[in-house]
Parts: C-alpha cells; sequence; structure tokens
C-alpha cells in the first residue's frame, strides 16, 4: 500500500528515509506520491500493461481459520476490520517471542495466484508466493516465504506450530464443567490453569471431566489460608500453553475467557512440522490480504505473518511535473527508473521496476537493510 513515511511501521520508516536521502545523492531528487487504488482500478491497470499496487500480496486462502482472542477459530474470509486476534510479537528484539492481542487493521478480499503447500502432519495450505511462515532453522525461528520454504529431500523447513486447533464441546457435562470452573477455578498471569474444591464428588466430577476430555492433570493441596479452605484440593490442567489455551477453548468457561489477553506467556510453539512438498495450484484462487497491529496471526495453528502494508511509492520530479501521480502516463522506458531500482536492492527493498509487470518507483519492505553501497548517478 503507497503510504505517508508517518504511516509506515518503525521497522521501514528509517530505511524509506535511507531511501530519499540516497536518490538526493544520485542527483534524482523525487516526490512521495500516493497512487492507493480500488481493486476494480488496479485490474483495468493490469490490463493496460502498468502493475499500481494496492496492497502487498503475502496472502492466505479464505478458509484457513484465524485465532481470536475469544479463542474462537474463524475463516480469514470472515474477519472484518476491528476484530481483535490472539497473535504474538513479531520480532524478539533480543528477547523470546510473546503472545499478544492484535487487532484487524485491514482486511480485504481478492484472487490471487497460489502454492499448495503440504506438511508432514497432512495439513495443506494454499498460500501466494510472498506469504512469510515462522520457521524454526535450529538456530532460532525467522519468517521465510513461500517460495523459499525447502521441501526436500535433503533439507526441509520445520514450520512453528503454536497449537492445535479446537473447537467449543458442546455437552451437558462439560456447560457444567465451564459454569464450575467460573466460580472455583482461576488464570494466574503465568498463564497456569486450575481450580480448587474439598475431596468429594463435585471435586471429583470436575476433575473427570477433565480427564475425559485427554487432559493430563495435577491433583495437589490448595495453596490458600484462607477461611476454610485449608482442607481443600487443587487440580492443575497439565501441559504448555498452547494445549491450556485449548482447554479454555473448548470449556469456555467466560471469567478466564476475558482474562487471556491479560495472559503476556513466552511464544515458543509447541510443534515443529516439516514441509513436504511446495506446488503451484493449477488455478487462481480467492484470498483475503489482512494487516493486523502485531503484524502476526495464527492460522490453523501455525505462526503466520500478516500481508505486508510496508511499502512506499515515489516518482522522479521531472516525471511528477509532468504527469503528476498517474503512473499510466509515466514513462516506463526512461533509464531514471532503473537507477531508484538500483538504490532500491542496494537497500534490501523489493522493487516493483523488477516484476514482469512494472510498477515503477515501488518500494517494498522484506526485511533488514543491505549494508551501504553507492550508486551511480
Amino acid at each position: 500500500m503507497s503510504r505517508r513515511l508517518d504511516d509506515l511501521s518503525d521497522r521501514f520508516r528509517p530505511l524509506a528515509m535511507q531511501l530519499l536521502a540516497r536518490t538526493v545523492e544520485a542527483g534524482i531528487p523525487v516526490v512521495i506520491v500516493d497512487t492507493l487504488r480500488t481493486e476494480a482500478e488496479h485490474q483495468a491497470n493490469l490490463a493496460k500493461g502498468v502493475s499500481w499496487t494496492t496492497h502487498s500480496k503475502h496472502c492466505l486462502t479464505q478458509d484457513h481459520a484465524v485465532l481470536g482472542s475469544d479463542l474462537v477459530w474463524r475463516p480469514g474470509g470472515d474477519l472484518t476490520e476491528g476484530d481483535e486476534l490472539l497473535a504474538f510479537s513479531e520480532v524478539a528484539n533480543g528477547k523470546r517471542r510473546q503472545y499478544e492481542q492484535s487487532k484487524v487493521l485491514d482486511i480485504e478480499p481478492a484472487t490471487a495466484d497460489v502454492y499448495r503447500v503440504e506438511l508432514s502432519d497432512g495439513m495443506i495450505f494454499h498460500a501466494t508466493r510472498e506469504h512469510k511462515w515462522l520457521v524454526d532453522s535450529g538456530f532460532g525461528m525467522h519468517w521465510v516465504q513461500t517460495a523459499q520454504l525447502r521441501r526436500g529431500p535433503e533439507l526441509r523447513s520445520a514450520l512453528v506450530k503454536a497449537m492445535d486447533t479446537f473447537s467449543p464441546v458442546l455437552t451437558y457435562d462439560v456447560g457444567w464443567l465451564a459454569g464450575f470452573i467460573d466460580g472455583e477455578g482461576s488464570l494466574a498471569k503465568d498463564g497456569s490453569v486450575s481450580f480448587a474444591q474439598r475431596p468429594g464428588a463435585v471435586f471429583d466430577r470436575a476433575v473427570g471431566i477433565a480427564r475425559g476430555l485427554g487432559y493430563q492433570v495435577t491433583i495437589g493441596s490448595y495453596g490458600s489460608g484462607g477461611l476454610g479452605k485449608q482442607d481443600c484440593l487443587s487440580c492443575r490442567i497439565n501441559g504448555d500453553w498452547g494445549t491450556r489455551l485449548g482447554f479454555l477453548g473448548r470449556v469456555r468457561p467466560m471469567r478466564l475467557l476475558s482474562k487471556v489477553i491479560d495472559v503476556r506467556h513466552t511464544f515458543q510453539g509447541t510443534q515443529r512440522t516439516l514441509v513436504m512438498a511446495v506446488e503451484k495450484a493449477p488455478r487462481r484462487m480467492d484470498i483475503v490480504r489482512m494487516q493486523t497491529s502485531s503484524r502476526t496471526f495464527i492460522s490453523d495453528g501455525f505462526a503466520m505473518h500478516n500481508c505486508d502494508g510496508d511499502a512506499i511509492d515515489i516518482c522522479p520530479y521531472a516525471q511528477y511535473d509532468a504527469h503528476g501521480a498517474d503512473k499510466l502516463l509515466w514513462d516506463a522506458g526512461d533509464p531514471i527508473w532503473a537507477k531508484l531500482a538500483e538504490i532500491g536492492r542496494a537497500l534490501g527493498l523489493r522493487v516493483g521496476y523488477d516484476w514482469k509487470v512494472k510498477d515503477c518507483g515501488h518500494f517494498e519492505y522484506v526485511g533488514e537493510p543491505a549494508p551501504h553501497r553507492s550508486v551511480a548517478a
């Protein structure tokens, strides 16, 4: 999406400033232009041979489920602007990533070429070529585009899976357990989930239902010295944070669900799932372009990056004075665009000039900047 400098992320804004500074160093004064267009206008421009980007196209198909902050999985195609999600830190910043609440800032449907990504657990994703996945290389977690995923036979990318998906269990017993936990349960700041009660039929029933759902538990003495509570037993749900989120999402005790967003739990992922195959799908498919406040989301249990909205469009003054922001009138054959493209490549930016259908003056953020090197004017 073409943006003002103030609209860019904190990571991209300094790099965009470098882009502008280096164009001046190269003797090419430029102006930032707003070339945002609707999808219909974008398709019309493509038909005329000019790429006019409205959003970066790093997306999944609309059927893949996204985790909300209320612990409900919804198809990406059903989400709307303002919806709240449970996501995680985009970067570690020298520390471990953490789960965090996120919000859908922008979302729209589209149709695009996609790739079929098959995983070792049998899961099938359909994603665009430049969609980013969180991968564990063995030396840490980092973002990798679909086209860069290793699919064997010697090396395979290991995708980070945050948790298994889950659905509410709509039975009488589980409804009873939800009400019981709302009254006698707790969600601690460290993410531990437990409930307490005096020994007897009620406690035994609650423990039995939890075990019947497939969860392992630890029974112990209740640690509180409160009046009348010294003889209580406690039951703690075992497992990692993803497992405990699954318990809350399936049982759905309302009081505890409202506290999930307050837990700042470390994000590590419960599993590593290997990529078995990456193949271009035989037809274009409906996708959803989504941007979130955290720049991340969890889809079908896996850690994902949102559609990169960090992009900027610039135009040399001479072209702008003659034609304004109308790219259809810009002279794509002018060698000045190739010079601007070289500056962008030197900074590690994705350059629209390099695309099959050229988008002159368009630059997208894709990672950390490359070392400075001079560009001839």
